[in-house]
């Protein structure tokens, strides 16, 4: 949320600012308006288009809902939604739920309005002692999103919290700062026994990286976690004065690990335009197919144009539909619009249901309405195991539809306000 006062001082002091309280009449016109959702997709079915004006109340309207109803995972929904897009009209109703008895509840909306709600910064050091480690890990995160540095002690003791999540948050707050201040921390945590912190402390030298942080990550080479490898080849890539020869290494051909091998052939050609076609050749030929799509994706970076071309107007044949689709996709990226609608629209027809969602996403975001009716006409089927991803693919459309609408009047609630956070990254509201 937004800071409404000139006391910057007391932001700087932990102490958080004066909250305008000017906008209250206005939150409980808005929430008692209600406007109809029949009438609004009524009225938008006959126009052809819809009225933002009421689209926003709709909205306001079903994130007042989820503040109010009695569910703390609700709740903590709703608020993050207010916070993410700054719903000012709806700060007051946060405040109210700093003092909610859920320690959840309760450090989610601290952390919203720890910047306009003078008691919420008192709130949020306190739940940094709760018993709950899910309300400590959110004050965690929220103190390095909103307040960084200032809160650098309570971060460093988050960091040595018995629960490795909390941890997490903590070093990763930490790390936002870019501080060499914390790199004996971060060092120590490398010898951690949870892959996620290690992990974060990773990432906490690359926010600031040195030459010598090489020889102290050797052993995040060979870490069983993916994630801990990948994050020790970004500080590798940060350092890259003095990590050449790590990066040769690791790029070998015969070296078993062939994910991190393709992602350090990808960061040398970047640096140094060095090309191992030997790997991507290799790897085309892998069994293990997200290894192989991930290969063919790289083997632009290595392979002659002519030849990843040729590559990939081969897959365009091949009987498993994800395959055609990513090779169409892939040719789209080296201007070969040509083979995308024609691949698009064969597995629209005949294709899985999953893959149908994801190309209409991708045909929506480039203007193709019949995606985008597609994606509002499954919303309405109300299909659970689809849900997610249609959400994802229409937060990926960019536009409202009336599908995502319909949701608006759901039984459930969260299931409304999955809808009005999509919405909401189409809209945004003062």
């Amino acid at each position: 949320m937004k800071c409404r006062s000139y006391f910057l001082p007391f932001i700087l002091l932990f102490m958080g600012c004066v909250s305008n309280q000017s906008f209250e009449s206005r939150i409980l016109s808005e929430v008692e308006l209600r406007p109809s959702i029949d009438d609004f997709l009524e009225d938008w079915r006959s126009k052809g288009s819809y009225q933002p004006d009421v689209l926003r109340n709709l909205m306001v309207t079903t994130l007042h809902r989820g503040l109010t109803v009695p569910s703390s995972q609700l709740n903590v929904q709703a608020i993050k939604t207010v916070e993410r897009y700054e719903v000012e009209s709806l700060a007051n109703q946060v405040m109210l739920l700093v003092d909610h008895p859920s320690d959840v509840v309760s450090a989610t909306a601290a952390v919203a309005v720890i910047k306009s709600h003078p008691p919420a910064p008192h709130v949020a050091k306190k739940l940094t002692r709760s018993s709950d480690p899910n309300a400590r890990r959110i004050v965690a995160e929220g103190l390095g999103r909103k307040i960084g540095i200032i809160a650098s002690a309570d971060l460093i003791r988050l960091a040595d919290d018995k629960a490795p999540k909390v941890q997490k948050a903590a070093l990763n707050a930490l790390a936002k700062t870019k501080s060499n201040e914390f790199r004996a921390l971060y060092l120590r945590k490398l010898n951690s026994n949870d892959s996620g912190v290690v992990q974060s402390a990773i990432k906490g030298l690359s926010s600031s990286p040195l030459p010598q942080d090489i020889e102290k990550i050797k052993l995040a080479y060979t870490h069983p976690h993916l994630g801990v490898r990948l994050e020790a080849l970004r500080l590798l890539n940060k350092v890259w004065n003095k990590s050449r020869n790590a990066l040769e290494y690791l790029a070998k051909t015969n070296r078993k690990d062939k994910r991190i091998a393709l992602e350090a052939s990808k960061i040398l050609y970047h640096k140094t335009g060095i090309k191992n076609p030997s790997l991507a050749i290799e790897l085309l030929s892998s069994h293990e197919i997200p290894l192989r799509n991930l290969a063919l994706r790289h083997a632009s970076f290595h392979l002659p144009r002519q030849k990843w071309q040729s590559l990939l107007l081969n897959e365009l044949k091949s009987n498993d539909p994800a395959q055609r689709w990513l090779a169409a996709n892939l040719l789209t990226k080296s201007k070969d619009d040509s083979h995308i609608n024609t691949v698009a629209q064969d597995i629209l027809q005949n294709g899985p249901n999953a893959l149908k969602i994801e190309i209409a996403g991708v045909l929506a975001q480039r203007g193709n309405n019949e995606a985008l009716n597609f994606l509002s006409n499954e919303l309405t089927k109300n299909d659970p195991k689809d849900f997610v991803q249609l959400l994802s693919a229409s937060r990926q459309a960019g536009k409202p539809t009336i599908g995502l609408v319909e949701l608006l009047r759901a039984t459930s609630t969260k299931t409304r306000l999955d809808a009005a956070e999509v919405l909401l990254s189409f809209h945004s509201l003062p």
